[in-house]
């Protein structure tokens, strides 16, 4: 979803991708935000995918937000999502570096079922700062704290 407002993914099952779910800001005014993705299962996105002039090497990623804001992230049960690449991980919240700066902030991440991802169920950047998580099943995050509670 590059540079999307107000969509909803609902109901979906996503799976042997680079990345599942993939929320871009890709510099252009406005941003990326404001969208739900609830419902869905996001499960084995492990495949490799080459870096390109316009993006790094990708794998392993479940559900990303790079630099997307405001967004409802609910209900989701993502699994067996493993990379080694800086977007790998089960719900990834990422700063865009590469296109506009932007943290991924003022996210809601409530009520996931996330499991066997790596190297966390949940990931969060430095920048990307105030957001919620509430009630995430999960056993692994970075930093840690960010699973049940």
């Amino acid at each position: 979803m590059r540079h999307v407002h107000l969509a909803t993914v609902r109901h979906n099952t996503v799976w042997a991708n680079c990345l599942g779910v993939f929320l871009l800001d890709d510099g252009q005014p406005e941003g990326s935000g404001d969208n739900t993705v609830t419902r869905n299962a996001v499960r084995d996105n492990n495949r490799q995918c080459p870096a390109t002039d316009q993006a790094p090497a990708l794998s392993g990623g479940g559900i990303v937000m790079y630099g997307s804001q405001h967004n409802r992230i609910e209900r989701n049960t993502v699994v067996g999502n493993r990379g080694t690449t800086v977007a790998s991980g089960g719900i990834v919240l990422l700063t865009a570096a590469l296109t506009s700066g932007k943290g991924s902030i003022g996210n809601l991440v409530a009520r996931n079922h996330a499991a066997r991802n790596a190297p966390a169920d949940i990931v969060k950047d430095a920048g990307s700062t105030g957001n919620t998580f509430r009630r995430n099943r999960c056993r692994t995050s970075m930093p840690a704290g960010l699973c049940r509670r």
